[in-house]
């Protein structure tokens, strides 16, 4: 649904009217490259679950399930009476955080795990996968002796109602997953078909990650800054104990998404151009209905 041209010298971001086509008319084997907006001003979202504030994030930037997230792992098909999303991403330079929002629709909601027991694979979760240095290369468990496992990039998840929320991350650096340096929150209602689930997250990222900050390196964003990141949205429909691993909708159609960061998308920090600074303090949430039918148009 996006057409963009970067150029090498101003890191603009040129529209495409022509570009409005289905983004996965790219080869089988090719990355799409996601964009974050930059957030203009000193006014950030608020990490409360609530997504009005995204209410006027830019349209041609929305991640929409139908254009923009595949299943390469277990060759479903895309049913809008099952699962909807809408995801926006974004980043500020006086935080030096990136935000993400997921608003999800779901037939049917599973959420059974505990917090800290973190099943996030056999759950409906939303998970990230990044890679600040764009270095690529393998992890998650494959790093020489004596490295930390994620020290390279982190596979990271979310979980948002049933038995309680949770953020998941290798044990390694669980402490990165709290305040300054990660703010999440969530939300789960129940409609009269179905669910809505909200995700909302601020992150800070890191060049090395290590079992302690002092032995981390913090990455600092900027415009055109190019990093290697991707979403997952799962779909668990099955409960109980027998439940296997969950559908799973990707940004990017190359799998071992958890042991090879050169499979993940590069995202780009484009311009600053949304600026949150003139939204009211007090917005009154959008109605589901309303919510739904900006998904299907």
């Amino acid at each position: 649904m996006k057409g963009f041209l970067l150029t090498a010298l101003a890191f603009s971001l040129l529209l495409s009217t022509d570009a409005m086509a289905q983004r996965w008319a790219h080869g089988e084997d090719e990355v799409p490259t996601l964009y974050a907006v930059g957030i203009a001003g000193d006014v950030v979202p608020s990490i409360d679950g609530d997504l009005s504030e995204w209410a006027n994030y830019p349209e041609w930037n929305v991640l929409t399930f139908v254009d923009d997230f595949i299943d390469n792992s277990f060759g479903t098909v895309k049913d809008l009476n099952s699962l909807d999303f809408t995801g926006k991403v974004a980043w500020h330079p006086g935080t030096n955080m990136m935000y993400w929002a997921f608003d999800v629709w779901d037939d049917v909601h599973v959420q059974e795990s505990a917090p800290g027991e973190c099943l996030y694979w056999i759950q409906d979760t939303l998970e990230w996968y990044i890679n600040a240095t764009a270095s690529g290369g393998s992890y998650n468990g494959n790093e020489p002796d004596g490295v930390p496992r994620c020290a390279f990039a982190q596979q990271e998840a979310m979980l948002i109602g049933g038995v309680g929320d949770d953020v998941c991350t290798c044990s390694a650096s669980k402490w990165s997953m709290e305040a300054p340096y990660l703010y999440w929150a969530g939300t789960t209602t129940e409609l009269a078909h179905g669910h809505r689930t909200t995700y909302e997250v601020g992150r800070m990222l890191f060049d090395w990650l290590d079992e302690t900050p002092d032995a981390s390196t913090i990455h600092q964003l900027a415009e055109g800054n190019l990093i290697k990141m991707s979403f997952d949205i799962d779909d668990q429909d099955q409960t109980g104990p027998e439940k296997s691993q969950t559908t799973a909708w990707y940004t990017t159609p190359l799998t071992a998404l958890f042991r090879e960061a050169d499979n993940l998308n590069d995202l780009i920090m484009g311009p600053l151009e949304w600026d949150l600074s003139d939204m009211p303090t007090a917005v009154e949430t959008a109605t589901w209905g309303a919510v739904k039918s900006t998904f299907i148009e």
